[in-house]
C-alpha cells in the first residue's frame, strides 16, 4: 500500500478556480484539492499569513516573473482573482498539474 502524502493550510484566503474562498483550509491530497470551511482546529494544519492561489504548474515561469503585479494585489483578492482568470493561470482542469503560491502584499512564494 502506497502512502499519500496530505497536508492542510489555513491561508487568509484561497483563489481557486476563479474563486474567492475567506476562511477555508485547503487540504492536498496526492494530486487532489479540498476545500472546506473553517469550523474548528484540525491537527496538522499550517496557518499561512497569506493569500493561497491554485495555479497552473505550467505557468510558473509566467506567474513567477510578474510577481510584483500579483503581490501589489495581494489585499484586493476580487481584483487579484479577476486577473489570475483572465491571463488563465488558474489550472484548465481538475487533471492539469497545480501548484501553490502564497501570495503577500510583498512577496510571492511557491509552496507546492
Amino acid at each position: 500500500m502506497v502512502k499519500t502524502e496530505r497536508c492542510r493550510y489555513l491561508p487568509l484566503a484561497v483563489l481557486h478556480q476563479g474563486q474567492v474562498f475567506r476562511n477555508h483550509i485547503i487540504e492536498i491530497t496526492g494530486d487532489n484539492i479540498t476545500l472546506f470551511p473553517f469550523i474548528q482546529e484540525i491537527e496538522a494544519t499550517t496557518f499561512v499569513s497569506a493569500v493561497i492561489a491554485v495555479v497552473s504548474a505550467e505557468k510558473l515561469p509566467q506567474i513567477t516573473s510578474n510577481s510584483g503585479k500579483y503581490a501589489s494585489l495581494a489585499t484586493s483578492l476580487d481584483e487579484l482573482c479577476q486577473l489570475l482568470a483572465k491571463e488563465q493561470l488558474f489550472p484548465d482542469s481538475l487533471t492539469e498539474k497545480f501548484a501553490l503560491l502564497a501570495i503577500t502584499s510583498n512577496s510571492l512564494q511557491i509552496i507546492r
